[in-house]
């Protein structure tokens, strides 16, 4: 496994932790069957009926979305930083390296920059590419988003298919459009 996880391998445990949750539901009724399971969660599960698993299932399940949404965020926001330094690390020839340099020297080496001005920089990097724009600005659109989610801002539920699949399209668009671009 890469040293920081992508958005696939985000999806990949996406999926298997919510399986895993799915599973839990035999606990409740085979309490004697352990394999690996917590005192803790065991004694949570033991004894409920149909009706408080179905309670308890759905309840973890809308937090199993929330924090796996907010991870591929992290795991989004990680390939674009990680892809900036890349670029102001040394002029190996990758596309818009002064730009990100200047940038990177603009907020000193101890100063974080923020992931709306790197998305920034890229737009007016790629002013001439309107329909990568266009990812570029959902991309902000989305990490605005993620934001209140993180930070208690927002009740609404969230879809992690949704988010995976709207990152997925940008980063393949932007892919496209920049050759050199390392991704999430």
């Amino acid at each position: 496994m890469q040293p920081f996880p992508t958005i696939d391998q985000a999806y990949d445990w996406y999926v298997s932790t919510r399986d895993g949750l799915a599973s839990l539901g035999s606990y409740v009724w085979m309490r004697e069957t352990r394999l690996n399971i917590s005192d803790r969660t065991l004694d949570e599960l033991f004894g409920m009926t149909e009706s408080e698993w179905q309670t308890y299932y759905e309840l973890n399940l809308d937090k199993h979305e929330l924090f796996s949404a907010l991870s591929l965020f992290a795991a989004c926001e990680g390939g674009i930083r990680r892809d900036f330094d890349w670029r102001v690390q040394g002029d190996n020839g990758q596309k818009h390296h002064q730009r990100f340099l200047n940038e990177y020297k603009k907020h000193g080496a101890d100063e974080r920059i923020t992931l709306a001005t790197l998305i920034d920089n890229w737009l007016a990097a790629e002013r001439g590419n309107v329909w990568l724009r266009r990812q570029l600005l959902e991309l902000k659109t989305l990490f605005a988003r993620r934001n209140d989610l993180a930070h208690g801002r927002s009740g609404e539920s969230v879809s992690f298919d949704v988010i995976f699949e709207k990152l997925n399209r940008i980063r393949t668009k932007w892919r496209d459009g920049v050759d050199d671009f390392r991704g999430y």
